[in-house]
């Protein structure tokens, strides 16, 4: 998850301000993530609170406090109050509920396996 914290948007034009890209097909190796590509792209959370705009010609919503999460059909339409975002290839919301989960493993083989 990466957090804007009062951040100040000036002078970004609404499809500059984010991008999520798809996992690469490439990506399918079966030593790291099977016969199916790594899905990091799709595990992004990008919260922004306390936000602010200077220019009031290129703001691209009316609310201080947001989350863009990447696109995966399956689950984003069943968020409460977002919105998709074709230039992204994300989502905008206002729903403070939406966070990342990780589990993290502490063992000293811990880059050889995963969760």
């Amino acid at each position: 998850m990466i957090n804007f914290i009062d951040t100040t948007i000036n002078n970004v034009a609404t499809e500059a301000l984010v991008y999520i890209m798809d996992p690469k097909a490439a990506w399918a190796t079966i030593d790291d993530c099977g016969e199916w590509p790594c899905t990091g792209p799709e595990n992004v959370v990008v919260k922004f609170t306390g936000t602010t705009y200077g220019d009031s010609d290129l703001q691209p919503f009316d609310y201080e406090d947001f989350q863009v999460v990447a696109d995966i059909s399956a689950s984003t339409i069943s968020y409460d109050t977002c919105e998709k975002q074709d230039m992204w290839n994300a989502w905008v919301c206002q729903n403070e509920k939406i966070n990342i989960l990780l589990f993290e493993s502490l063992d000293g083989d811990t880059e050889d396996r995963s969760v």
